[in-house]
């Protein structure tokens, strides 16, 4: 089933799971797949969505500077996630491709992103904050 042909049934009061996953999947994918070209557009679509956008702007403006300084390009493909009604966030792990410069073949890394979210009072679902947790390998 293409984009198109999806649809979600909202009632106001109960978001579907299916619908947090596709629209978590659909943030982080665009915003974490950039280059230095395409870095800024990629965070000012994301800012769009957000509550509060100046914690959000100033660490998305780090990664930025960074991509364009080293000329570094990066993909982001998620694989899986949990979705915490309680906390309205949702967990989503994927692959992280980073290519630095010219180079073909990319680093590969497994990141999981927290993105919180908050229903407004016109429906809309705006973005409350992301955060990436950081895996702690054993010995380090």
């Amino acid at each position: 089933m293409n984009e198109a042909d999806k649809q979600y049934i909202l009632d106001g009061k109960h978001i579907p799971d299916e619908y947090l996953r596709d629209w978590g999947y659909k943030l982080l994918g665009d915003l974490f797949t950039a280059n230095p070209k395409t870095v800024n557009l990629k965070n000012k679509r994301f800012l769009e969505w957000a509550l509060s956008s100046s914690s959000l702007e100033s660490d998305l403006s780090k990664t930025a500077k960074a991509l364009r300084k080293d000329n570094i390009s990066t993909a982001f493909y998620p694989e899986d996630h949990e979705i915490h009604h309680s906390k309205r966030e949702i967990h989503i792990q994927g692959r992280f491709l980073t290519h630095f410069g010219r180079s073909k073949k990319p680093v590969m890394s497994h990141k999981t992103f927290v993105l919180g979210w908050q229903v407004m009072p016109n429906g809309l679902i705006a973005i409350r904050d992301l955060k990436e947790i950081l895996s702690h390998k054993k010995g380090t």
